[in-house]
């Protein structure tokens, strides 16, 4: 199922978008956007994993010298950028 999401866009950004579906041979403004959450969703998916892959480092090394004393900030960091 799909659902119509309608947006507005200052002219200059609209213009914008319609010298990227023609330049960039996209079918339609949809396609576009449609890739570029696509893009953004891998993207996402991606920096998750890595900063899951940073806090079991940072559990790993929790209490070796030089490592963080506090886990639940070096989480924060690792999984939220915080």
């Amino acid at each position: 199922m799909r659902k119509i999401i309608t947006i507005s866009l200052p002219s200059q950004t609209a213009r914008f978008v319609d010298t990227l579906v023609s330049e960039g041979g996209y079918a339609s403004t949809s396609e576009l956007f449609r890739e570029l959450i696509r893009t953004r969703e891998t993207h996402e998916k991606e920096n998750r994993s890595f900063n899951t892959g940073a806090f079991l480092r940072a559990v790993k090394t929790h209490g070796k010298r030089g490592a963080p004393k506090k886990l639940s900030s070096q989480h924060d960091r690792c999984l939220y950028g915080t």
